[in-house]
């Protein structure tokens, strides 16, 4: 036995039921036409991989930048390490003329004939004074208060 078209054996709709009423298919049309994908149109500029290069670009600037001045900055250094070397020499040098330019007993002599005496030999004098009690007023909590608001806005 054939099965035709029109032979339905479930009926969703009936009158006066809740159910949608379906529409009517019509022969042949059983299952959904499927569109065909539409052509995509070629982008001749794409943003996406122009702003990557382009941030690419400056990341390998700013990359450069960087190489040249930790150059420079280890230039600075190695000229500064001379320099430092050559002013501990300076100093080395001064002081041994320094040391050598005078005599110990030369200037105990000299500060001798001006009067002077050793420490140890001072005498010591120790003056007391007796301190003045100045009397402080006290503040009630209120006036602190108070004042210490005036210096906040001061």
């Amino acid at each position: 036995m054939a099965r035709k078209m029109n032979d339905r054996y479930v009926r969703y709709y009936t009158f006066g039921s809740a159910a949608p009423k379906l529409e009517e298919q019509k022969r042949g049309a059983a299952l959904p036409k499927y569109k065909k994908p539409e052509k995509r149109m070629p982008i001749p500029f794409d943003p996406i991989a122009f702003l990557g290069s382009a941030v690419a670009v400056v990341l390998a600037v700013l990359m450069l930048v960087g190489m040249i001045q930790v150059a420079g900055a280890a230039s600075q250094v190695h000229e500064l390490q001379t320099q430092l070397t050559v002013l501990e020499l300076q100093e080395q040098m001064l002081l041994e003329r320094y040391q050598a330019g005078y005599d110990l007993n030369e200037v105990r002599v000299a500060a001798e004939s001006m009067g002077m005496i050793p420490a140890e030999e001072a005498v010591h004098v120790r003056v007391e004074v007796p301190a003045e009690t100045v009397e402080v007023p006290q503040v009630s909590w209120w006036d602190s208060v108070l004042m210490e608001l005036r210096q906040f806005f001061a």
